[in-house]
């Protein structure tokens, strides 16, 4: 009888341990920073620009500070040159539009034949 208890209670203990463990885990994981890197050919007074800042605040703080944002606002490239900016790793956002780039976005290019918006 006596080993039964020991028995129980050492896989209580352990379960405990594990569960404390598990939970120590994820707070470390969760306290790790992130930096995102975005890249655009627009200006920081474009409207674009300042609705990504918007995104940018609200993230921030819905995250408590933990998802953070660095914009490069048409410093790192002209119009044509985001996506490969973002293909390489140079970048980790890129706001442009996909009529610079009708090889990789062919689909979009519909939208922009006359009428076909209608």
């Amino acid at each position: 009888m006596l080993k039964m208890k020991n028995f129980k209670l050492t896989i209580i203990l352990l379960m405990i341990g594990l569960f404390v463990g598990v939970l120590g885990l994820n707070v470390a994981v969760a306290q790790e920073e992130y930096n995102l890197v975005l890249g655009t050919y627009s200006s920081e007074s474009h409207i674009t620009s300042q609705a990504f800042k918007f995104f940018a605040q609200r993230v921030r703080e819905k995250t408590d500070g933990q998802v953070n944002f660095t914009a490069h606002y048409g410093t790192l490239a002209g119009a044509g040159d985001v996506l490969p900016l973002v293909k390489d790793g140079t970048v980790d956002i890129g706001m442009f539009l996909p009529f610079y780039y009708p090889a990789e976005f062919n689909l979009t290019s519909v939208k922009e034949m006359p009428y076909a918006a209608y």
